[in-house]
């Protein structure tokens, strides 16, 4: 047996290119439990029909369901899902020469009343082919099948509140549905007696409990109960709460921001007037707040919390102590030398200003790095270079950096030998030829590349040529020799060479196949290898070259949705189907 929902996901919506049209009638039963016969029919086939896969779906399940479906008798060969449900497809083959030129049943389905109502009954087209193997499209003509028999009662309530204190007066709502007239029994306690009969009622509960409601509603079309267990909840009135309350912070600088916790106790829901300057204005009233004293000052704080069973107050006198803001540092400092020759030992003096006390974080290279945290200083540069020097000076009134670039120069000795080179290019896709150039100073009489740093020598030339055949960042050394000496000049991952890219897998999901129009799908990319760029063709005309895209069908049909994803290495292409109904 097929797998109904297979196929489903493989359908296309087709539409009118042959001009045939594919029907299926109305029909009707008196009473639940009677059978009618409807017939799926097709109007014409010029060039024959060889076979047909369609499906036949009951919009309203708990209307009516599929007891049964006939083939003609031309029919060779049949295959229909299980029976009795809500969806059957319908497999046929009916061999070379079967011309139709009137209209004619496919297939003759045979519904069961289950409950009053009317609901569609819609038909799909899997594949239709004539005798050349040619897709037939034909047009759909939806029926429809209608049960004349009373609904059954849906009995529903609602409540105008479901806590409180007692007594708790309660309304109650129906909301109930089915053929009318309908009668109400209420029972408010669950207790078997019947305390109402009207359609909405009212009832008071006068001692704490938890109360099971149930409301039966009986019509023609039968009768049924709504029971919520523990629908009511009812609590005897609480002792008067006890206010308290702390702060996260109880003094500051202006402007001075307090969160305020609540610590009352006491029973049931409980309302908050907090007067955090105690000026008999109101500023919050929720149970936890915050508040920003703006000026210099001491603040009384009041607290006053009521609950069904009373009001208390507490009140902090003079509990928030605000202060002025001191002075904003600011950082300076000079140094007794600024130049020399390496090793370079600099005396650096602060001269910054500012409310005490304040801190400091001395860095002599401006890498980062804190060399120091005293008020003055001394650093010792030990290779030659141009450096920055920062200061950082934190105080009560905040922090200031000054930074005074290329402050300190360190030279030292040129030496009569000096290993220098370059490189083309320094980056790229694998195998990467580059082309080294010697650039050293002074009497060479000898070069050892070192193109890895793996301490093996690659070449002994001037300007080697070397082929980077793997990806990865990779580290040159060259040392030269001469009658003045040795030297080495390192290039710490200097070559780049990456992988060449692979033809990305195009991949994707949506977050739905099918639905009632208009219908919103959010689709997204799962592609392979890394693609830069994507065309989305959503199946009606309109593209998108997001990675993850969202669209609206607005009109039901079958579409199909197509992602090309493409990088410099090529392209690739995947499609799915979507199935937009009526709503």
């Amino acid at each position: 047996m097929k797998t109904p929902i297979l196929l489903f996901l493989f359908a296309l919506l087709v539409t009118s290119a042959s001009g045939s049209v594919l029907s299926v009638g109305n029909g009707q039963v008196n009473a639940t439990s009677e059978l009618a016969s409807m017939n799926i029919t097709l109007d014409s086939a010029p060039d024959g029909l060889m076979d047909y896969n369609l499906s036949v779906t009951i919009d309203d399940p708990s209307i009516a369901t599929i007891k049964n479906v006939a083939f003609p008798p031309w029919a060779i060969t049949t295959e229909t899902s299980l029976l009795p449900s809500s969806f059957c497809w319908l497999n046929a083959t009916t061999g070379p020469g079967t011309n139709i030129t009137t209209e004619t049943t496919l297939v003759t389905i045979t519904l069961e009343g289950l409950s009053g109502g009317t609901t569609p009954v819609s038909l799909a087209v899997y594949s239709m082919r004539d005798d050349y193997s040619n897709e037939i499209n034909p047009s759909i003509i939806n029926g429809a099948f209608t049960v004349n028999a009373p609904v059954l009662p849906n009995a529903d309530f609602s409540a105008n509140m479901t806590t409180g204190v007692a007594p708790l007066t309660v309304a109650f709502t129906d909301e109930s549905t089915g053929t009318a007239p309908l009668t109400y029994a209420w029972d408010f306690e669950d207790n078997g007696t019947v305390d109402e009969t009207t359609k909405n009622a009212t009832h008071t509960y006068l001692a704490a409990g938890n109360y099971t409601v149930n409301l039966t509603v009986t019509g023609p079309g039968g009768i049924d109960s709504e029971v919520r267990t523990d629908y009511i909840t009812v609590t005897e009135a609480p002792a008067a709460p006890v206010a308290a309350f702390s702060a996260n912070t109880t003094t500051g600088v202006a402007p001075l921001t307090v969160a305020f916790t609540d610590e009352s106790t006491g029973a049931g829901t409980k309302t908050y007037e907090w007067d955090f300057t105690n000026d008999g204005t109101v500023d919050a009233t929720t149970p936890d707040a915050v508040y920003t004293y703006p000026s210099a000052g001491t603040y009384t704080v009041n607290l006053t919390v009521t609950n069904a069973g009373g009001s208390n107050s507490e009140v902090k006198t003079d509990y928030i102590t605000v202060t002025t803001a001191p002075v904003s540092p600011i950082a300076a400092f000079s140094a007794n030398t600024t130049s020399g020759t390496a090793p370079l030992t600099v005396a650096f003096t602060d001269a910054s200003t500012g409310t005490a006390p304040l801190t400091y974080a001395w860095d002599f290279t401006n890498d980062g790095t804190v060399d120091a945290t005293t008020k003055n200083a001394t650093y010792t540069y030990l290779t030659a270079g141009t450096y920055t020097v920062n200061l950082t000076v934190t105080g009560p009134g905040g922090t200031d950096s000054e930074v005074k670039s290329s402050y300190i120069t360190v030279t030292s000795v040129t030496p009569k030998i000096s290993a220098q080179f370059t490189a083309a290019p320094v980056s790229g896709r694998s195998p990467l030829a580059v082309r080294f150039t010697d650039q050293s100073t002074g009497t060479i009489t000898s070069y050892e590349w070192d193109f890895n740093n793996d301490g093996m020598v690659d070449s002994r030339i001037k300007n080697p040529l070397k082929f980077f055949t793997s990806a990865g960042e990779y580290t040159v050394q060259l040392t030269v020799r001469g009658p003045d000496g040795t030297d080495q000049e390192v290039k710490n991952q200097y070559i780049d060479v990456t992988a060449k890219p692979l033809r990305p897998i195009a991949f994707f999901s949506a977050n739905t196949l099918s639905g009632a129009a208009p219908l919103n799908v959010t689709f997204t990319d799962k592609s392979y290898n890394n693609p830069d760029s994507y065309l989305w063709k959503f199946g009606d005309g309109t593209t998108s070259t997001l990675k993850n895209p969202s669209h609206t069908y607005p009109v039901p049909g079958y579409y199909k949705v197509s992602l090309t994803a493409s990088n410099v290495a090529g392209s690739s292409s995947m499609a799915m189907n979507i199935y937009v109904t009526s709503s």
